[in-house]
């Protein structure tokens, strides 16, 4: 499935076989923690990510007026990671990112930390970008094995004290997702 963006800015979603998946900015991820992308196989060695933060790491950085990002297309099942996956530190232009599930019963990703953690972080401010970046997710579930406060998706773009422009969100969407406690979701 690939998702596409229309002419008054709303998303649609096409079905694409998955040998044409793996093109330019797309990447597919599989539970066994091997992902592909421009017609390559990879499986990163002690991915702690279930191989997503490699795989949103090999999507393309993009430049002065070239847009970088991607898809990042998650396979039927359980994706397990045991750190918080963030956004790239190098974008220099505007990014988009894209995470689309095979359904919210289908497929995910599930923080097997013990210690309380984010999940996500979608954050260019933290990242040193100055410039926007869109979000979009559909079609997964997101939670953790820990019943604690905090966030399992963040997102965030900020102004300093002084006013001082430091990346933002400029654009996103979260649709057919689900966001909870493993053991709540699964009992």
């Amino acid at each position: 499935m690939t998702l596409r963006s229309n002419a008054d800015g709303n998303m649609s979603f096409t079905r694409v076989p998955a040998a044409r998946l793996a093109d330019n900015g797309v990447a597919v991820c599989y539970p066994d923690g091997t992902y592909k992308i421009n017609g390559q196989v990879y499986q990163p060695k002690g991915s702690k990510t279930c191989g997503i933060q490699e795989a949103v790491n090999a999507l393309p950085v993009g430049g002065v007026g070239t847009p970088g990002g991607g898809t990042i297309v998650l396979a039927h099942g359980i994706f397990k990671t045991a750190n918080t996956i963030y956004m790239p530190s190098y974008q220099s232009n505007s990014y988009s990112l894209k995470f689309i599930g095979a359904g919210i019963a289908s497929s995910g990703i599930l923080m097997t930390n013990l210690i309380p953690h984010e999940v996500m972080r979608i954050d260019p401010a933290a990242n040193g970008n100055t410039n926007q970046i869109n979000f979009y997710m559909a079609h997964l579930f997101m939670s953790s094995v820990t019943n604690a406060t905090t966030n399992l998706l963040a997102l965030n773009g900020a102004f300093d004290s002084g006013g001082n422009f430091h990346g933002c969100i400029g654009g996103g969407r979260i649709t057919d997702c689900l966001f909870g406690w493993w053991n709540g979701m699964t009992n």
